[in-house]
């Protein structure tokens, strides 16, 4: 699977990115991901000893979902 088919978080720089794949209402995935992955989780995984600069996170889409059938031709 493309890494562009998948919902992913990641630090890049300064700061979490966030990806999300082709499909319908994915965008809002991205959205809920960054409530999750927000700056009290960046603080305080770097209060608890962690290195954020590592941080990736990435989750696929299960086989057969309509809402993730791809829009590209």
């Amino acid at each position: 699977m493309k890494a562009s088919d998948k919902l992913r978080a990641r630090w890049k720089k300064e700061d979490v990115w966030f990806y999300f794949p082709v499909g319908l209402g994915t965008k809002t995935d991205a959205r809920w991901l960054h409530t999750i992955f927000n700056d009290d989780f960046v603080r305080e995984a770097t209060e608890r000893g962690y290195d954020i600069s590592t941080f990736k996170f990435e989750i696929c889409p299960q086989g057969g979902n309509e809402r993730f059938k791809s829009q590209r031709s």
